[in-house]
């Protein structure tokens, strides 16, 4: 087993662990790590095939994340993820804090690694998005180019640290899911970004004062995606928000947990998180 540097050769390979773990990702997530991230990416090699990956972003040394923890599936319970993690606790070892998502499975390794619960997510899911009636409300707008700081600016408050590269990724990708919410004097208090997926279109972040902006943002978000497949990750600090996704038509496919590892200084107001940017991205 031997331990490199990810290239951008690997991303076959990636895909396909994707693809066998029932994950959403496409090739231009493996790219957005590889871009802002190009020392903090690995990869285990087994009779010259890469059987385990790991991505991880620094976001502005203060929130370090660990993402696309994958190991073949005959493979597993070998030593392949845990070698891969401490990879990747190595090249943040600058950061405050180290945070990850993980599956209620993977949560017993990373116990054992130091990391603490933090809080918990919904992943949830809708075949086909119904057709939604109705106008998108005034104050609620499509995302330009300029409202890019702002967005990161609110980002910055409720995740607890800046992630401008990721929400301008994002952004570029997949702009027609892009929304900004206003109050009356015009100044932005919210936002929701998506993306693309292999079985669905993933909505999130999405941030916002209060549930109702957030369903307001979401909607619009939702038209957007016609009758193709959504998931979102959603934050349960407000049962109001969980029920109305219910009543859409979506359910919860798996719970995901926050963890930490750190001094966790980093203070987030996770009230204002209605949906995460997702596993990989915190």
């Amino acid at each position: 087993m031997q331990l490199r540097a990810m290239t951008v050769n690997d991303f076959d390979a990636g895909l396909r662990l994707c693809r066998a773990a029932g994950w959403n990702q496409q090739r231009e997530d493996w790219e957005r790590f590889l871009l802002c991230s190009p020392a903090g990416c690995f990869v285990v090699e087994h009779d010259q095939d890469v059987v385990g990956t790991v991505a991880t972003l620094n976001y502005a040394n203060r929130v370090g994340w660990i993402a696309m923890v994958l190991v073949e599936p005959s493979l597993r319970r070998q030593g392949i993820g845990t070698r891969l993690m401490r990879a990747a606790l190595d090249a943040l070892s600058h950061c405050e804090c180290v945070k990850l998502d993980a599956t209620a499975e993977g949560r017993t390794v990373y116990v054992k690694l130091g990391f603490t619960d933090e809080s918990s997510f919904s992943r949830m899911t809708l075949s086909s998005m119904p057709n939604l009636i109705g106008t998108t409300p005034a104050h609620i707008r499509d995302m330009g180019d300029g409202d890019i700081d702002s967005a990161v600016a609110l980002d910055r408050i409720a995740f607890g640290a800046s992630r401008g590269a990721v929400l301008e990724s994002l952004y570029a990708l997949a702009p027609e899911y892009a929304f900004v919410a206003e109050n009356e004097a015009g100044d932005p208090v919210g936002f929701t970004l998506g993306r693309h997926g292999h079985g669905f279109e993933h909505i999130g972040p999405i941030v916002a004062p209060d549930l109702e902006t957030a369903k307001e943002l979401a909607r619009a978000a939702f038209l957007r995606a016609s009758r193709n497949p959504v998931l979102t990750d959603v934050s349960l600090h407000t049962p109001a928000w969980v029920a109305w996704l219910r009543l859409l038509g979506f359910s919860e496919q798996r719970r995901l947990i926050r963890m930490w590892r750190g001094a966790n200084a980093c203070s987030p107001e996770l009230t204002r998180v209605f949906a995460i940017a997702g596993p990989e991205l915190g």
